[in-house]
């Protein structure tokens, strides 16, 4: 009887035992199971947003938080920071209004100051030779027609001695005309003498032309060439004048 009731109480404290053990793992498995559905809720629902507080407002000092949006048309902008007045003090971080106008900052930079390349003449002689004179210097400003070197040049020398010989001709042919015509006025001379004389005559003024069309192509003047039939004498020196009202940005010939 008595080891009967001893085992039937053993049995009840086991008993016991096993369903408070039993009583609370159930309870650990429920706080487990609960703490894993808080947190994927959490995860998949994001984070939740914080309430906008304006800096000037007394809420402004509390901290906010990144607020992440789950809207499709958001998934492409950039996140979203609010600072408080702090925040934005400590970072030195300024706003301004954006408006169109003028600046009025300014901005210095190194450059290379050059002139317009529509307004520049490069002067070159036509005839060669040999530099005699250069008159003008780098930043003189010259007049149009100015001199800005002289050259002697054997090559306009030959076209004056050339321009005086054929000048010679022409005058010697003029003259065989003239006298040709007289002649056939009298019957001393036929047509055909005359028409040869002509045609001479008239070879001979072409030379000339061309002689004096070869000088001002070397750069002779018309006061030049006017010297050169008057006295005969040949000046060999090319005037290279100025073809523009302007400055001397570089002088490239020397004596």
């Amino acid at each position: 009887m008595d080891t009967q009731e001893a085992n039937q109480s053993n049995s009840q404290t086991m008993g016991h035992k096993r369903r408070w053990v039993v009583v609370v793992g159930s309870g650990a498995v429920l706080t487990i199971l609960a703490f894993a559905v808080f947190w994927f809720i959490e995860h998949r629902s994001g984070a939740k947003a914080v309430s906008r507080t304006p800096a000037s407002s007394p809420d402004a000092s509390k901290p906010q938080a990144i607020v992440p949006s789950d809207d499709a048309t958001a998934a492409s902008t950039d996140p979203e920071i609010n600072l408080t007045a702090d925040d934005l003090k400590k970072a030195q971080i300024h706003t301004a209004r954006v408006m169109k106008r003028a600046t009025e900052r300014t901005l210095r930079v190194p450059g290379i100051v050059k002139p317009d390349e529509y307004r520049e003449v490069h002067v070159t002689p036509i005839a060669d030779g040999i530099v005699r004179q250069v008159p003008v210097v780098l930043g003189d400003h010259v007049r149009s027609g100015q001199p800005l070197a002289i050259i002697f040049s054997s090559e306009l020398a030959e076209a004056e001695t050339q321009y005086l010989a054929y000048l010679a001709e022409l005058d010697a042919e003029h003259k065989k005309l003239q006298r040709t015509r007289n002649l056939v006025r009298l019957g001393a001379a036929s047509q055909q003498e005359e028409e040869e004389v002509t045609a001479t005559h008239t070879a001979h003024e072409a030379h000339v032309r061309a002689a004096l069309e070869r000088l001002k192509l070397l750069g002779a003047g018309e006061r030049q060439i006017a010297a050169l039939k008057e006295a005969e004498q040949i000046y060999s020196n090319v005037t290279v004048p100025a073809p523009i009202d302007g400055i001397v940005l570089a002088r490239m010939a020397n004596l």
